[in-house]
C-alpha cells in the first residue's frame, strides 16, 4: 500500500470512528487493549484475540480490507494485515 493511501485511510478513519487511532501492521501481541472496533485496511488475519464474542473462536478468520469488527476486546494479535483499534487504552 503506497504512503499517500495509508495516510488517506489514516484521516478518513480518524474522522468516521474518533480521534488517536491504534494503528497494528505486525505479528507482535498487543495487550491492555479496550478496544471495541477493529477496522481492516488490508485483508487481515487474527492469531489470536481475547474478546466478549461468544461462540467459536475468531483465531484463524480474516477481516477483508474495509471490514469493520464490532466487540469488545482487550489483546489481538495478528498473523498478517493490518487496521486499526479505536477507544484503547495501552497499559
Amino acid at each position: 500500500m503506497s504512503k499517500e493511501t495509508n495516510s488517506i485511510l489514516t484521516e478518513t478513519s480518524s474522522r468516521s470512528f474518533g480521534k488517536n487511532p491504534y494503528f497494528i501492521s505486525n505479528t507482535a501481541a498487543h495487550t491492555g487493549l479496550t478496544g471495541y472496533l477493529f477496522k481492516a485496511i488490508e485483508d487481515t488475519v487474527i492469531a489470536a484475540i481475547s474478546s466478549n464474542v461468544g461462540g467459536n473462536t475468531l483465531v484463524g478468520e480474516t477481516v477483508l480490507a474495509g471490514d469493520v469488527w464490532y466487540m469488545d476486546f482487550t489483546s489481538i494479535t495478528l498473523t498478517s494485515g493490518a487496521g486499526f483499534v479505536y477507544n484503547y487504552d495501552v497499559v
